[in-house]
């Protein structure tokens, strides 16, 4: 017979319908995962997939590694860009290859640090160049390996946020926050308007 939402006493039919589709797929038997339990930590396994940065579709599936975009490149002098969006910005000094969870940490890290209220964070980089990796302990040859993540190549002097909110100070934490998120040395930057203003405060 097959088992449908009213099957499962004390589920929500949506969470319900959502581990069936999750069992169907993975061609388990649902006769030994139909618990309360189970349900949770695939919903969460969903929602957090969707939250890393990647692209809808690329026009090849695999590219090549571009040699001079990772090598880790400190110029002596990087210009501090000026942010466009935000009051205040965080840019790079060195060359790097931002990876999509690299991003989402360093994006939790600032909105932890200046709040949500009154706050709005834009993100200036995506990852969109595909990185392959063959699985452990798979010998050499038959092909390229399988797309692993998606990357982003950064360039010394590059803007990756933006952020409004409140206060310097929130600014400053933000800033904090995010280098000890980031495998580079970052940089602060804020707008002119916003610098007259804490000179004058000052």
């Amino acid at each position: 017979r097959r088992l449908g939402p009213h099957d499962t006493p004390g589920l929500d039919p949506w969470l319900a319908r959502l581990e069936m589709a999750s069992l169907c797929a993975c061609g388990c038997g649902s006769r030994f995962l139909w618990r309360k339990r189970t349900v949770f930590p695939l919903l969460f396994n969903v929602v957090r997939s969707y939250m890393l940065l990647r692209p809808k579709q690329t026009k090849y599936r695999k590219s090549q590694k571009n040699i001079r975009a990772i090598l880790p490149i400190a110029p002596k002098h990087v210009p501090t860009p000026t942010p466009k969006f935000g009051s205040y910005g965080i840019y790079a000094l060195e060359s790097v290859r931002l990876d999509a969870h690299q991003i989402e940490a360093t994006r939790m890290a600032i909105i932890r640090a200046i709040g949500r209220k009154d706050s709005k964070l834009w993100i200036r980089v995506f990852p969109h160049i595909p990185v392959t990796k063959k699985p452990l302990e798979v010998r050499m040859g038959k092909g390229k390996g399988g797309v692993d993540h998606f990357i982003a190549n950064v360039k010394a002097g590059k803007l990756l946020f933006e952020y409004n909110c409140p206060s310097v100070n929130l600014a400053k934490l933000g800033f904090r926050a995010a280098g000890f998120k980031l495998p580079i040395r970052v940089g602060y930057a804020q707008q002119q308007n916003q610098a007259q203003k804490t000179q004058s405060n000052s």
